[in-house]
């Protein structure tokens, strides 16, 4: 009797957290946003890198599969993925990092997948300032496999778009902020592949990585920390790590284990439960 009791107490409770999920308006993350004073320094160069990726990609497909099966439909799905950095067919965006070099701004490339942070957001909207407009004209190209690497960056960053016949800007030396690289390493790497194969499923938009300085923050907008922080944190205070270990990206696992726990504080602080409390 008393663990029927307890079984229906415990679905009472969930049930509860449910409706109060759904009811209560989430935080976002605030977004990342484009440097948009880089995009012109950088939009030739960043188009020519895209051709080049794009060009060894259909390759490399062409080899894995048989002609019939790889028309211009599926060449221009590579290329309209091509410039988003949480794609497969964008993640080279991710290895890239803006340099200021004298008087203009030159594109590094980096062995390792990066953080998508600022200059990564920079370069992908460049991406798209420079060929996504002219996806199909791309595929066409693409799929007619006529010219080589070098003509094929020609035709597409000064004939298709026009984006390198236009003069190059000179930059102010010292006036613009850099942005360090970050190296992802291996969790968040696993992480953001957990959320590729996520992000297409229902009921699962808009999937997003959290560091501890996201999630704190988010705690925050949702009444969670500072002063009015619930019994069992305060009691957990001690156990929190110093500041410099939240440097570090967690992954999804932690992100969902983190928010469902406070999502359950807050329950058992609205309805009156203690740290003491039991069911």
């Amino acid at each position: 009797m008393n663990n029927t009791i307890r079984i229906m107490n415990i679905l009472l409770l969930v049930s509860v957290l449910v409706n109060f999920i759904s009811c209560q308006p989430m935080p976002k993350k605030p977004p990342i946003l484009p440097l948009m004073d880089d995009i012109p320094f950088i939009t030739c160069d960043v188009c020519k890198k895209a051709a080049t990726v794009l060009f060894k990609t259909v390759r490399d497909k062409r080899k894995d599969v048989t002609p019939s099966k790889f028309g211009e439909e599926k060449i221009i799905s590579i290329i309209e993925k091509s410039c988003d950095p949480e794609s497969d067919e964008g993640s080279w965006i991710a290895k890239l990092d803006i340099v200021e070099d004298n008087d203009k701004l030159s594109i590094v490339s980096h062995s390792a997948l990066g953080r998508c942070k600022e200059e990564c957001k920079t370069i992908s909207r460049a991406c798209e300032n420079s060929i996504g407009d002219i996806d199909t004209d791309i595929g066409e190209v693409l799929w007619q496999n006529n010219l080589k690497l070098s003509p094929f960056i020609n035709k597409v960053c000064f004939e298709l778009s026009d984006v390198c016949n236009k003069k190059k800007l000179k930059l102010k030396k010292g006036k613009r902020k850099d942005y360090k690289f970050i190296e992802m390493d291996d969790k968040e790497i696993e992480a953001m592949e957990q959320m590729k194969k996520m992000k297409g499923m229902p009921g699962m938009p808009g999937m997003e990585m959290y560091s501890r300085e996201d999630m704190e923050a988010m705690r925050e907008q949702m009444g969670m920390g500072g002063d009015q922080m619930p019994i069992q944190q305060e009691q957990e205070k001690e156990q929190v790590p110093p500041p410099e270990a939240f440097k570090t990206q967690l992954n999804f696992f932690d992100t969902v284990k983190l928010m469902g726990r406070d999502l359950l504080m807050k329950v058992k602080t609205y309805f009156g439960y203690n740290a003491k409390s039991e069911l």
